[in-house]
């Protein structure tokens, strides 16, 4: 973050949360401190989050706890196409628009 709020870029953390069997809920909220995304990466329910700019563009990534809940093979496929989902892509528009949260659920075709 800039001085004063100069060159201060808008981030996000997306974070797929494993709401029980089969089913991923997609929780964004805006990047407004450090803590933001630390708290995605260690919830228990996280499987994955992804920290991307307006727009969608990715800057960071990782697993959380709840990503051993997951087939392995599952897991890459969630990592390689959430980002693509059209649940992902509305989220990061609700954020675009100012909103501090928003969220939706995932469907994750086998």
């Amino acid at each position: 973050m800039g001085w004063f709020g100069f060159a201060k870029k808008t981030t996000y953390v997306i974070a797929v949360s494993r709401e029980g069997p089969d089913r991923l809920r997609l929780n964004g909220n805006q990047v407004t401190r450090s803590q933001v995304k630390k708290n995605a990466a260690s919830h228990d329910q996280t499987v994955l989050w992804m920290e991307v700019t307006t727009g969608g563009g990715r800057v960071d990534q990782g697993t959380g706890p709840a990503s051993t809940k997951l087939p392995p093979g599952d897991l890459e496929r969630l990592q390689r196409d959430v980002h693509l989902s059209t649940a992902f892509k509305a989220i990061v528009e609700e954020l675009d628009t100012g909103k501090e949260h928003a969220s939706k659920w995932y469907k994750f075709a086998k």
